[in-house]
């Protein structure tokens, strides 16, 4: 969803940011901070994947949707913020 943002805002995606933000190169060892390049090549290919869909459609029936907040002048979805058990 990330990535697509990016490509639909027109904005260039970050890499190097997201790659040191990932949790698989934030935890690895000293000695396996080699997975940056996976982790980098993961992304890419997840950019060109949504590169040019041009937009998104997503149906919240049933989705959780909560009540209007006036202070951040937004809904929140829950299904989805909720994390998958």
């Amino acid at each position: 969803m990330v990535l697509l943002q990016y490509d639909l805002a027109g904005i260039p995606v970050p890499f190097e940011r997201l790659v040191e933000e990932d949790a698989r190169v934030r935890n690895a060892g000293p000695s396996d901070k080699a997975r940056r390049s996976e982790v980098r090549a993961a992304l890419e290919a997840g950019a060109a994947v949504v590169q040019g869909v041009g937009r998104l459609r997503l149906s919240i029936r049933n989705a959780d949707l909560s009540e209007y907040d006036p202070t951040y002048e937004e809904f929140v979805v829950g299904a989805l913020s909720r994390v998958p058990s």
